[in-house]
């Protein structure tokens, strides 16, 4: 049983990974309008800060792993989506020759750049892969919306496979 409380800092943390997830694994991801492929999603454990650039590194171990109580909080505010997990290494997800051929248990690997702060609004670097030609790299822009986070557009480039 957790008994700490998140900091201030960690919960907007919590609120602003868990909108970009829940909008990356309902919405876009890749497959148009149509419902989610995924039956898993992977979140790379700690912040990759070219997550949202198509060359880098995404799958790899980050430098430092997310708090614990952040892990856990996202992990329970998207119980409504196919299984979350945090993971260390997502390479180890990656099938086919040279990992291009999908992601184990048909799910999706996400990775989160640092949150940063631009006129009262975040920017949230991130990537979708699930496989060699599913992928997208992007940069979601979110404003508070009363206690919660919303996203409202996207800044910067994009890409999509």
């Amino acid at each position: 049983m957790r008994t700490a409380t998140p900091t201030e800092d960690v919960a907007a943390k919590i609120e602003i990974y868990s909108a970009v997830i829940r909008r990356l694994v309902t919405k876009d991801h890749t497959f148009g309008r149509g419902p989610s492929p995924f039956k898993r999603v992977y979140v790379v454990n700690g912040a990759i800060s070219d997550a949202g650039d198509p060359l880098g590194n995404h799958f790899g171990p980050p430098k430092e792993p997310f708090p614990s109580e952040l892990v856990h909080d996202v992990e329970q505010q998207l119980q409504d989506l196919p299984p979350v997990r945090f993971v260390s290494d997502a390479n180890d997800l990656r099938r086919g020759k040279e990992g291009a051929g999908g992601v184990r248990n048909n799910g999706v690997i996400i990775t989160l750049s640092p949150i940063q702060r631009k006129d009262g609004k975040v920017h949230v670097p991130n990537g979708l892969w699930c496989g060699g030609t599913c992928g997208q790299w992007l940069t979601y822009v979110l404003a508070e919306d009363g206690a919660r986070w919303k996203i409202t557009g996207t800044t910067g480039p994009y890409a999509i496979s």
